[in-house]
């Protein structure tokens, strides 16, 4: 219920009054704005007001004022809040204002209504709070009325328009932004470049007129001084006009019909297509203005060439186009522009907003430079498009500082006299110091810089870049032309009738190289940066014409074909591959050879390759016979190179394609030379002939070399296998001479390439990518041997022998040695015992040992430091005992009596070679190198189902004689075995020896004294499997090599002593048993047969024949 005051008994009427007083409660307004009338909105604020309460007779509560809050945002009414109020009205302004859950309060009620008088004026009253919501109601009456009215959106007319480099940066936060100013003084290539935002000046006839038609504004002066404002290019040699006519236009020669005219030169002015804004109400005196492209209309320009490509888009330009510049009229009527906005619209229609990406545009700091900067960043990379449609280059620079913090100073740059890009070798962003560009007191340009590049439909694209001191650059006096003398013979040497295209575009360059070196000679007309410019783009142009070549195939060698990829220096030393072989040498395709001729010789040379080259028809004219060119009909080939006047031969043209998941690894201790590459992953199957294979390497300085590899000695049969020398293994296992010239300083480097050149492309593998890094170690020039010793407990000497022969007593003074032992098996045995009790110590040149077994042994000689590849040499530990027998069932080997399994294990994993005889066929199967076999099987038994190259070893029924040879054990292990049907029989038809005539072991075979190299021991064990040899030529090779001593077990012979000697035999000093000399044959016939049944004798074929015999004799003759 609304409180009432009672008075003399009459309900009086109730009287409410209002009064306000409204202010703003911030800054005022402009005084154009006008007051809220109606259903106009007001503008967005925070209003006050005072609304007053008045009460009558009749009501029981005092007049009161109250303090009110109206913010307005969007356009709508936010909030509506009150001051401070009496205890007493309290409860009536929160339920008139705030209200209650059951009756809405005015706030609730205005809240995100328009913010206009109509909408104050509509309010209801407030139940229960009567007088004060009227109140209140029309206070906020009156202070809507006083209101400021919000300013109608001015409606906006989107173009792009062609604007001066002033223009352009007079709101941007550069340096000297609002100046045209120019300059007398003339940079290092004899340019006006040193002004402010002028015009760029240029007296050339092609390359500013093509490139800057991209995005610059461009105009054009004859002799006679008319002018032509250029748009872009109708081909090469016509002109579109920014009226849309056209002119004719060659090398500075302009034809208007049948007219001609002469170029004086051309300026560019600035950009354009600069998207704005403009008032619609101004928009008529604009374009009056201004040369303009109306949404819809069509944005064209640039000449295609490379990597440029010239463009026609249509306009689309928006409130949200990136770059968007308003324009503003001045009272003058003039047109002033604002700073460009960042937006999210390309301004191109149906083109989304491109965005470039950094990591692919090859950004690089170059620290010198012919363009008359001092500062020099490169895009080299994915930089095309980015180009054509470049428009402002901004500098921030921030010296030590992040950058992401306030630049220390900010530059802006024009087209030509700092930025270009050219259609082949990238985008140059260059800052001169000039009056748009003065570095800050105390600073040298080093540091952090950010350079954003404003382009035509992309984001902006901003680079931050790193400048060391040595990267800022000044001007050289010419100091050379040789190289540019170099490049104008070559370009004059040409004949035209023999190219397609290219041939204009040669000629304007080689004119400007001419110029330049006319120059050159001189004083400070030119610099040497300059000299070096215009021989790059005089060769880049040659590069560029468009032969007309015929095709063929030419016999190269090494050298030759790979002299424009490796260098005349690494190329010349790339010598012809010598082989002794008789097969593989004539056997690669792509090659060329020759044979050797001497008497007897079976080997021969690989010269060369022989591969698709292109010939001008002006050289092929001048070819004989014996230029072996023989031409080929066709397509042109997948992978070529040009061969030139001179008779030197162009790099490799074809495209190259770069190989995902091949992987490498670095053998630096290969028997085939100092390093070799196994890939894992290659796949050439569908390549074609592989001709060559560059490998590419960078040093610790960054800089590059390129080695050319050669068939047989570096590039294999099985593709994914490189090897080659660097000097230190200078023969390779098979005796072959290895050529190291070429590769000897690619110690220390690391391999970041391999490519392959093949018939249908060029596949390279980028090594970078793989998780280990494939690092050339240095090969220290010493030559490692240790001396072979006997088993057990003992030492052996280490030496080093330098490359001339001399001794020396340790490895380099830098060559830090650690050494690591390893048996048969590869378990490390230096130091730590991975078997049994063996220890192995290095002491100096001497290894001690106690508890060795016997067998091969490799020591592995490591640089701890890493620069010096492993050292490995083998040596040999001797021993005669008996480690293994033959098992009762003559299935294999087992361990003699008291031999532990840790021997037995020993001994198999040292059998070198099993030899296998049947009837007159005796075949060796080696265990380790090129066609390994494993006859022994880890257990000892023998493995029947062995194959060799697709044969059964075991194939037929039959008598095999088996000789089980081991490194380091002196005694081999012979046995006979039947088989039958793929089964080993028992021996039932043993003859028992009436008198045997066993050979002692072979003496020769302990001996410690000549020491084993690591290269020797590669020799020796490196044989052909399976080489099928006469009874003869086996019983030689048996001889010479002393592999092959026939023996008897120890452990029997020791037995035949003792029972021998009670029948009165005869003995050696050293007490062995003579041979044929036994008073009761019969009785060592009996043990002979004892032994042979419990499996303890070693008893060779040889002296089974020999016991047969003897016993026949003695028959005989009793």
């Amino acid at each position: 219920m609304f409180k009432s005051i009672t008075g003399t008994g009459i309900k009086a009427k109730k009287v409410v009054a209002a009064t306000t007083a409204c202010c703003l409660a911030v800054s005022a307004l402009p005084q154009a704005s006008l007051a809220v009338h109606d259903a106009e909105t007001a503008q967005d604020n925070t209003y006050t007001g005072k609304a007053a309460v008045f009460t009558d007779d009749e009501e029981s509560w005092s007049n009161y004022s109250l303090d009110l809050e109206l913010t307005v945002k969007d356009g709508v009414i936010e909030s509506l809040n009150y001051g401070t109020v009496g205890a007493e009205n309290v409860s009536y302004v929160r339920r008139a204002i705030k209200g209650t859950s059951k009756v809405k309060g005015l706030e609730e009620m205005l809240k995100g209504q328009p913010a206009t008088y109509q909408t104050v004026d509509a309010l209801d009253a407030v139940s229960g709070a009567t007088c004060t919501a009227s109140a209140v109601k029309e206070a906020l009456k009156s202070m809507m009325a006083e209101a400021p009215k919000a300013e109608e959106e001015a409606e906006y007319t989107y173009v792009y328009a062609e604007l001066t480099y002033d223009e352009y940066y007079a709101a941007e936060p550069v340096q000297n932004g609002d100046s045209a100013e120019s300059s007398d003084e003339t940079d290092t290539r004899g340019e006006y470049d040193k002004g402010a935002f002028d015009a760029v000046t240029r007296a050339t006839t092609n390359h500013g007129l093509h490139r800057g038609s991209f995005q610059g504004a461009v105009v054009i002066y004859d002799t006679e001084g008319n002018v032509y404002e250029a748009a872009g290019w109708d081909g090469k040699n016509t002109i579109i006009l920014t009226d849309g006519t056209t002119v004719g236009f060659d090398r500075g020669t302009i034809t208007i019909g049948e007219e001609t005219k002469t170029m004086a030169g051309y300026e560019v002015t600035g950009f354009k297509y600069v998207p704005v804004a403009v008032k619609t109400s101004d928009y008529e005196a604009f374009k009056k203005q201004y040369k303009v492209v109306e949404n819809g209309g069509t944005l064209f320009g640039g000449f295609s060439e490379v990597n440029l490509s010239a463009y026609s888009e249509t306009a689309e330009v928006t409130a949200d186009t990136n770059g968007l510049k308003e324009a503003v009229k001045n009272s003058d009527g003039t047109f002033s522009f604002g700073e460009r906005q960042t937006g999210t619209d390309s301004g191109i229609k149906d083109s989304e907003l491109k965005t470039a990406d950094i990591s692919t545009l090859g950004v690089e700091v170059k620290d010198s430079s012919s363009y008359g900067d001092f500062i020099r960043v490169d895009l080299t990379g994915n930089y095309g498009d980015l180009g054509a449609n470049m428009q402002s280059v901004i500098w921030k620079y921030y010296g030590e500082n992040d950058t992401t913090g306030t630049p220390l100073a900010v530059y802006g740059t024009k087209f030509a006299a700092d930025n270009w890009m050219h259609k082949s070798m990238g985008i140059q962003l260059g800052l001169t110091e000039s009056k748009r560009c003065t570095l800050p007191e105390g600073y040298d340009g080093s540091g952090n810089w950010t350079v954003t590049i404003c382009a035509l439909g992309y984001a902006d694209t901003v680079i931050p870049v790193n400048v060391a001191e040595s990267d800022i650059h000044m001007a050289h006096a010419v100091s050379s032309t040789e190289a540019l003398e170099a490049a104008i013979g070559k370009a004059e040497s040409l004949v035209e009738t023999d190219y397609t295209a290219g041939w204009d575009d040669m000629q304007a360059e080689l004119a400007e190289a001419r110029d330049e070196l006319e120059k050159a000679g001189q004083t400070g007309k030119t610099t040497q940066e300059n000299v070096d410019e215009a021989t790059e783009h005089l060769n880049d142009a040659i590069e560029a014409l468009a032969a007309d070549y015929v095709y063929g195939t030419m016999n190269i060698p090494y050298a030759k074909f790979y002299e424009a990829e490796a260098g005349s220096e690494k190329a010349d030393q790339i010598d012809a591959v010598t082989s002794a072989t008789d097969k593989k040498w004539k056997s690669f395709d792509g090659t060329y050879y020759e044979a050797d001729t001497t008497e007897g010789a079976v080997g021969g040379k690989i010269l060369g390759v022989t591969f698709p080259v292109a010939v001008l028809k002006s050289v092929n004219e001048t070819l004989t016979e014996a230029d072996g060119f023989t031409v080929t009909e066709g397509t042109t080939p997948s992978v070529y190179k040009i061969l030139n006047a001179d008779g030197s031969y162009s790099a490799l043209q074809g495209t190259e394609e770069m190989l995902k998941g091949v992987t490498y690894t670095l053998n630096a201790d290969s028997k085939w030379g100092d390093i070799q590459l196994n890939a894992d992953g290659l796949d050439l199957s569908e390549a074609g002939t592989v001709y060559g294979v560059l490998v590419t390497t960078v040093n610790q300085s960054g800089d590059e070399s390129i080695y050319g590899m050669r068939h047989l000695e570096n590039i294999w049969k099985k593709i994914g296998e490189l090897a080659w020398s660097v000097g230190d293994r200078t023969t390779e296992v098979k005796g072959n001479p290895l050529s190291y010239r070429a590769y000897q300083d690619m110690q220390g480097q690391t391999i970041t390439k391999v490519t392959y050149i093949c018939a249908n492309g060029i596949y390279s593998v980028d090594t970078t990518a793989q998780e280990t890094a494939l690092a050339v170690p240095y090969k220290a020039a010493v030559d490692a041997a240790v001396t072979n010793g006997t088993s057990g407990d003992g030492s052996v000497s280490l030496s080093f022998t330098e490359k001339d022969g001399t001794t020396k007593t340790s490895l380099p003074d830098d060559f830090d040695a650690v050494y690591i032992i390893r048996n048969a098996a590869g378990d490390e045995v230096a130091n730590t015992s991975a078997r049994a009790a063996s220890e192995f110590t290095v002491s100096g040149n001497v290894i001690t040992y106690k508890n060795a077994y016997a067998g091969a042994y490799t020591l592995v000689i490591r640089d701890a430091s890493g620069k010096y590849a492993d050292k490995t040499v083998t040596f040999t530990l001797i021993t005669d005992q008996n480690v293994a027998v033959i098992r009762k069932d003559h299935t294999g080997l087992e361990a003699a009596k008291d031999v532990t399994e840790e021997e037995f294990a020993n001994y198999i994993s040292n059998i070198s070679a099993v030899t296998v005889k049947s009837g007159d066929t005796e075949k060796t199967y080696k265990t380790s190198g090129k066609g390994a076999l494993t006859l022994i099987k880890e257990d000892g038994s023998l493995d029947l189902a062995a194959e060799s190259r697709g044969e059964a070893v075991f194939a037929q029924n039959g008598t095999y004689t088996i000789t089980v040879a081991a490194n380091g054990f002196n005694n081999d292990v012979v046995y006979d075995i039947t088989i039958k049907d793929g089964k080993i029989e028992a021996d039932k038809t043993l003859d028992v020896p009436e008198n045997p005539d066993l050979e002692k072991p072979s003496e020769e075979k302990t001996s410690t004294e000549n020491p084993s190299t690591d290269k020797e021991t590669e020799k020796k064990n490196d044989v052909v499997n399976a080489e099928e040899t006469t009874a003869a030529e086996k019983k030689e090779e048996v001889q010479s090599t002393e592999k092959k001593n026939d023996v008897q077990n120890a452990e029997t012979t020791a037995k035949n002593t003792e029972e021998t000697t009670a029948a009165g035999e005869n003995k050696t000093a050293d007490g062995n048993v003579k041979t044929g000399d036994f008073a009761n044959p019969w009785v060592f016939a009996f043990g002979m047969v004892t032994a042979l049944m419990t499996g303890s004798a070693v008893f060779s074929a040889k002296a089974r024949k020999k016991v047969q015999k003897n016993t026949l004799q003695k028959r005989k003759m009793s």
